[in-house]
């Protein structure tokens, strides 16, 4: 039997919050149109089906703290999108704008680099404000669970990512997850993938299976004190 008081019930302010996390990595941004329409998109691309990327597509290297260094393959494609949305979405967050900046600069397409790297230090910055009105650890964990290429030529590449993001920070932001499904749209240019485009859709989301109540923020905290974000870019920052 689970034993947690009661979770302190979330603000408005605490949400909204949240929600500008979720549309600040790589999600939903305005460039999302940047390549037309959808059906004919997917009328110049060869639908295939999705292949769990091996450690050989990359990435082999980093770019201004970016991943980088994918293979020009279905599976290279679908290895950057992972990186894109999941690992670099984690940093972000734990990076001084500039160095975000020279991140998301480092995996945009030439043609949406403006209009992608405009939307996420706006959107880093309205999350950062509150964030540092609250106390101990922020806890901000993007985790991919499964990917699907959508559709795939040598130039170009769509790749769908269902993940769980998971935001915390006492006095601000009571621990919540966001389930999304990130849909990316790759080129290929300058000898790497590079994001052209972005579109976010919620869910599929599951419920929790009883086995424990939700934890606070100072809770959340305590628990996982020692503890060390996977990625080891964010650990050793």
């Amino acid at each position: 039997m689970a034993t947690r008081p009661a979770p302190e019930r979330p603000s408005f302010r605490r949400l909204a919050v949240a929600g500008a996390a979720a549309l600040v990595f790589l999600g939903g941004m305005a460039a999302r149109g940047a390549l037309g329409d959808r059906e004919t998109r997917g009328a110049q691309a060869e639908a295939a089906p999705a292949e769990h990327p091996p450690a050989a597509t990359g990435p082999t290297r980093e770019v201004d703290g970016a991943p980088a260094g994918f293979a020009r393959s279905r599976d290279g494609a679908q290895a950057a999108a992972i990186a894109y949305t999941a690992t670099l979405s984690q940093r972000l967050l734990y990076l001084e704008p500039a160095a975000a900046e020279a991140a998301v600069r480092a995996i945009a397409a030439s043609a949406s680099v403006d209009t992608i790297t405009r939307d996420v230090l706006a959107g880093l910055q309205a999350v950062r404000e509150p964030l540092a009105l609250g106390t101990g650890a922020t806890w901000w964990v993007v985790e991919p669970l499964a990917a699907k290429v959508e559709a795939h030529t040598t130039d170009r590449a769509r790749v769908s990512v269902w993940m769980v993001r998971v935001l915390s920070r006492p006095g601000v932001v009571v621990p919540q997850s966001s389930w999304v499904t990130e849909t990316v749209e790759l080129v290929w240019e300058d000898g790497d993938w590079r994001l052209w485009s972005d579109e976010s859709t919620p869910g599929p989301t599951p419920v929790l299976d009883g086995s424990d109540l939700p934890a606070s923020a100072a809770e959340l905290d305590v628990d996982l004190t020692g503890f060390e974000l996977l990625d080891p870019a964010v650990a050793a920052s």
